[in-house]
């Protein structure tokens, strides 16, 4: 791989990287974070994880609240 390939890739990853950002959200499953890029709430349950992905288009802490209230419901009907 050229020097120049190896450069672009750096400053591909680079870019991605600096997007990724990750809210811890307690309260609910065993661990839980809200993934601002995907706008996904992502939860583990012992051995079990899974997103549930919203956009209310009304900020994050509304963004966080409703899937949230919907993984509750969700699980205790497992």
């Amino acid at each position: 791989m050229s020097e120049n390939s190896k450069k672009t890739g750096k400053k591909l990853t680079g870019g991605i990287a600096s997007s990724l950002k990750f809210t811890k959200v307690d309260g609910i499953g065993d661990q839980a974070f809200y993934d601002h890029l995907d706008k996904s709430l992502d939860v583990r349950f012992g051995t079990i994880a899974f997103s549930l992905t919203i956009s209310t288009e009304e900020g994050l802490e509304k963004d966080i609240e409703v899937p949230k209230k919907l993984v509750k419901e969700v699980w205790d009907k497992l």
